[in-house]
């Protein structure tokens, strides 16, 4: 017996006001271009400084940036020696900035908090493990974490994998569970919860893929879900976390290849999905954090060019759209959700045909049914991405990853 397939047909453009991710443009970091900035969030404001501008040239001014009035404010200086690839995070109503490669080409191990409510720096205890840059950092409840990254020396150079935790209370370093895996440096990172997570990297040879969770409730290690199959490995990439998801952005994929690819993860699916590209030029070594339900990603650069000073706000819905989930009635069911492009729907299918959309709402096809429940579908020539399938009022999201 033959399996019948719904295939869809293009017909003319129109849109629906559905719920989509976009990007917007905001203010410009006011100074000079650069790379591998640090950043950290407190409260409603995020803080942006050090990095290297083009051609090589250390910084250590330190701004802040209003997410309401769109404008960034100057504030005293990092205390220390310029630097690039440092560690940051947040803790409480206090920033804590670190580690690094200074202006000698080495890593460091020097340790400041800010305090927000007099816009001062203080130097805390040293970074216990060896001095290093281009490490992850995050933080989960009263700790910040500072692992992996990378240590130069006159004649070779050592990649870790060890994790330590900082107490601000006692303001002492612990040593907690390696990485079970290579050394790497110039990941990414995030927090969620209980959890923070490392994503790609380098290690000695390659670009990597792989996702770490480490739950600082057990002190354990776990491998999650890779980028997905189709997704090369990358590093110096941007992210931060909204809710319960942590988003990835840009980064190096190759010897002078730049990505603007991004992705988010879900934990509790344990699986990724790509979303709208960063809307600026590829790049690497740019700069993210949230703050409330967006998320900013900006500066960075690559190897052609200047640094860059523009700066984008990500929002997973857009404001004047229809909020799906209200329109989700569970009358049918898709799976698998992500697919290649084949799913089934199943449910009663009254309809003659359901309507695909873009995430922004372009409409793409219609869909014909020709099965009254469990009718199959095939989209070999759609791309990857999120899309929205129109079957009468109902809406639900489609996930494509080839």
């Amino acid at each position: 017996m033959k399996t019948k397939y719904a295939v869809g047909t293009i017909l003319l453009i129109v849109s629906l006001n559905l719920k989509a991710d976009y990007w917007t443009q905001k203010a410009s970091f006011p100074s000079s271009g650069r790379c591998v900035a640090f950043s950290f969030v407190i409260g409603n404001k995020g803080y942006v400084g050090g990095g290297r501008g083009a051609p090589i040239q250390f910084h250590k001014d330190f701004w802040q940036y209003d997410p309401v009035a769109n404008i960034w404010t100057q504030l005293p200086d990092l205390p220390g020696a310029p630097r690039m690839a440092a560690s940051s995070f947040a803790i409480g109503n206090k920033g804590y900035v670190g580690l690094g490669m200074d202006t000698s080409y080495l890593g460091t191990n020097d340790f400041y908090e800010f305090d927000p409510s007099t816009n001062t720096w203080t130097q805390k205890a040293s970074f216990s493990g060896t001095s290093r840059f281009a490490a992850s950092s995050f933080s989960i409840d009263s700790l910040g974490f500072i692992g992996i990254g990378l240590t130069t020396t006159q004649f070779n150079f050592i990649l870790h994998n060890d994790l330590w935790a900082y107490d601000p209370v006692t303001d002492t370093w612990t040593q907690k569970a390696s990485l079970p895996a290579v050394g790497r440096s110039n990941a990414t990172s995030f927090s969620i919860g209980s959890k923070g997570y490392i994503v790609a990297g380098v290690d000695s040879f390659n670009y990597l893929k792989e996702l770490w969770e480490y739950d600082a409730v057990t002190d354990m290690w776990t491998q999650k879900q890779s980028l997905p199959s189709w997704a090369v490995g990358r590093a110096d990439l941007a992210s931060f976390s909204l809710g319960s998801n942590g988003y990835i952005c840009t980064g190096q994929t190759g010897v002078s290849i730049f990505t603007k690819e991004c992705f988010t993860f879900n934990p509790g699916l344990n699986q990724w999905v790509q979303v709208t590209d960063f809307p600026g030029n590829p790049r690497d070594e740019t700069v993210g954090f949230s703050i409330g339900s967006h998320g900013y990603v900006g500066l960075g650069g690559h190897n052609s060019i200047p640094a860059y000073t523009n700066f984008w706000e990500y929002a997973p819905d857009h404001p004047n759209a229809i909020d799906t989930p209200e329109h989700e009635k569970n009358e049918y069911t898709i799976t698998p959700n992500p697919s290649d492009g084949m799913f089934t729907i199943s449910g009663t299918i009254a309809e003659k045909y359901g309507q695909l959309f873009t995430c922004s709402g372009l409409y793409m096809q219609k869909i014909f049914f020709t099965q009254a429940s469990s009718q199959k579908v095939f989209l070999p020539t759609i791309s990857n991405g999120i899309y929205y399938l129109k079957i009468g009022n109902d809406i639900k999201k489609v996930f494509i990853q080839k």
